[in-house]
């Protein structure tokens, strides 16, 4: 009830309450969006909360789709292991709804839910480096994330190519092994209905945003972007021009 009332603002939601892994997820359904958006998008993401794929701790993952968005918030300390799932109509509240769900999670902004199954082996494909000296201009454009720096990394065995641009010494080969985890939690959401075409990731005021293209002949890419960003609008639209660009090279 106390988390019904405080995402009041944002819609009337219907809540139902599921185990997963052994995580209680609170499931949150708003008008017009299908009850099991929720269910099974926390139950795809669950990992990135519980094996320690991230370089870091993950404090709310959001997934923006066309459609509808989807807004996982971790509320677990040692020993009280929950997550908060809530899916709604894409519109121009997903950003209180991110704040109101982190307020409702209680304020676990250290890093919420405690890793159970080991350390977990990031990504489950090979990467290499490779040359980004032709993409490393966009960096400019990129001013909402900070100063970053551009790498480019490509998939061994496959066509797949990930650009990132993330600040100095940052663990690109971790991050882009994360970005690949994500890309396929996306995919098999797709499969069941529900198209989520970014992902951001937060932890405390750090965001990290994932976004898949496919591009021409079959080829894909994903191109990251993290930093401590105080505008999340501008930092979307930066890089949505950014992987545009990409896409188009």
């Amino acid at each position: 009830r106390r988390i019904v009332t405080l995402l009041a603002p944002i819609a009337s939601f219907d809540v139902s309450i599921q185990s997963a892994e052994g995580v209680t997820v609170y499931a949150l359904s708003a008008p017009r969006v299908a009850p099991e958006i929720a269910v099974a998008g926390a139950g795809l993401a669950l990992p990135l909360f519980t094996e320690r794929l991230a370089p870091w701790s993950i404090d709310q993952i959001t997934f923006r789709g066309p459609e509808t968005a989807l807004v996982l918030t971790a509320a677990g300390s040692p020993g009280d292991r929950r997550v908060l799932a809530a899916a709604v109509p894409r519109g121009g509240g997903l950003a209180l709804l991110e704040i109101l769900c982190r307020r409702a999670a209680g304020g676990h902004g250290d890093g919420a839910i405690r890793a159970s199954i080991g350390e977990g082996q990031p990504g489950s494909r090979s990467l290499a480096a490779t040359s980004a000296e032709r993409v490393a201009a966009l960096t400019s454009s990129l001013t909402a994330f900070g100063e970053v720096t551009a790498s480019a990394l490509r998939d061994i065995g496959g066509e797949g190519l990930l650009y990132l641009f993330l600040p100095t010494g940052a663990d690109v080969a971790g991050i882009g092994a994360l970005a690949q985890d994500v890309e396929a939690i996306m995919r098999k959401a797709a499969g069941s209905g529900a198209v989520f075409r970014t992902a951001v990731l937060r932890s405390g005021r750090t965001l990290l945003v994932v976004q898949p293209e496919e591009v021409a002949h079959g080829r894909s890419i994903i191109v990251v972007a993290g930093g401590e960003v105080s505008r999340p609008g501008l930092a979307y639209r930066q890089l949505e021009r950014v992987t545009v660009a990409l896409a188009q090279a």
